[in-house]
């Protein structure tokens, strides 16, 4: 919305003067403002209209869920759920498949407020099916924004075995957040979730989303956590911490806050790598058994350059994921040793024609 663009301290001033202009006498004026949904008013908004609640506020905001627009059925929807009114779930249930995003996401509210689960184990149901990825990533969002927590397991579930898309990993910390999650020991699940926002960053994930995660203690666990993964982390995100310093486009979406933290966080990583012995912790990667280490690992020697290309060719001779085999080709493709004749015996056996392909394109059968 507009809104958006206003400095927040104008908005501020603003919300402030419009609660303390609002009345018994004038609280009707707000029906008007209901034609434009705000996330920065929406609170303001509500509040007011219950604490001036009447009969006949309720059979307008009612009226309005029934006819009014997408944006007043979503006030209208987030009223009764402040109201606590379930006589309105048959009507509401129908807008979980709103295209409005907002309007949506009130409805899911809606039914995890009043208790409804039908549509929650619906979702659930489909997340443990044989649905296509998309409608797979459809009840994901339901169940994120319901907001129940055991729903956690099965999405981390799809996570690690089908799609470690950035968009599944946001769902996932929705719903649990990094915090919650070292406090529950569980280091690997953080780890895993963390390496996917990261290789998003800054493209789709920008540089102060991962700041507000790391601020949220997942910097200090990187850091004191010992495990090769958490190394691989650090190493992986001084190079993201590079890259949108060394690029303006990136750095012109920076406030001067994180401006200053980015330098500071760069700073602080140089150090702690400093005392890492980074190859040995890039051939474990290389060699474990886990596609998000190998990935990490082979983003790295790409963009470091390292040379050990023996362990790439190790790698590229054992993996079954495309991802990695497109890495390991790009990587020996720029490095000036000979290319062993057994990686071209090995890429004539990949399955997946358009891999192979371009496999081959990026080696240009150098022997």
């Amino acid at each position: 919305s507009k809104s958006d663009f206003i400095f927040d301290f104008i908005k501020e001033k603003i919300l402030k003067n419009l609660k303390n202009a609002v009345n018994e006498n004038n609280y009707k004026n707000l029906f008007d403002f209901l034609k434009i949904y705000s996330f920065t008013y929406k609170d303001f908004i509500i509040n007011s209209l219950l604490k001036y609640n009447s009969a006949e506020t309720e059979e307008k905001m009612n009226a309005l869920l029934i006819n009014g627009s997408e944006e007043e059925k979503t006030y209208a929807t987030e009223f009764f759920t402040a109201l606590k009114q379930n006589s309105h779930y048959e009507i509401i249930k129908e807008y979980v498949k709103s295209d409005y995003t907002p309007l949506k996401t009130a409805s899911i509210q809606y039914l995890a407020a009043m208790g409804y689960k039908e549509e929650y184990n619906f979702a659930l149901s489909v997340l443990n099916s044989n649905e296509d990825n998309y409608e797979k990533l459809v009840a994901i969002d339901f169940l994120s924004t319901y907001g129940e927590k055991s729903a956690f397991n099965d999405i981390y579930n799809h996570f690690i075995n089908r799609d470690n898309s950035y968009q599944v990993a946001l769902y996932l910390i929705n719903l649990k957040g990094f915090d919650e999650l070292i406090k529950e020991d569980e280091g690997n699940i953080v780890s895993e979730i963390f390496a996917s926002l990261l290789f998003s960053c800054p493209d789709f994930i920008s540089f102060g989303e991962i700041n507000e995660y790391l601020k949220s203690g997942l910097l200090e666990f990187l850091m004191e956590n010992s495990a090769d993964f958490s190394e691989l982390l650090i190493i992986y995100l001084k190079i993201k911490t590079d890259i949108i310093s060394q690029n303006e486009e990136y750095l012109i979406e920076l406030d001067n806050n994180n401006k200053k933290e980015i330098k500071e966080l760069n700073g602080l990583l140089k150090n702690l790598i400093s005392t890492f012995s980074v190859e040995s912790i890039l051939n474990n990667a290389l060699l474990s058994d886990k596609k998000t280490e190998n990935i990490i690992a082979l983003e790295i020697i790409k963009e470091t350059k390292i040379d050990i290309a023996q362990k790439i060719e190790e790698l590229f001779k054992t993996t079954k994921d495309n991802e990695a085999l497109i890495l390991c080709a790009e990587i020996l493709s720029m490095s000036n040793k000979p290319i062993d004749v057994s990686i071209y015996e090995t890429t004539d056996k990949i399955e997946n024609e358009t891999v192979k392909l371009q496999i081959k394109s990026l080696l240009k059968q150098r022997v």
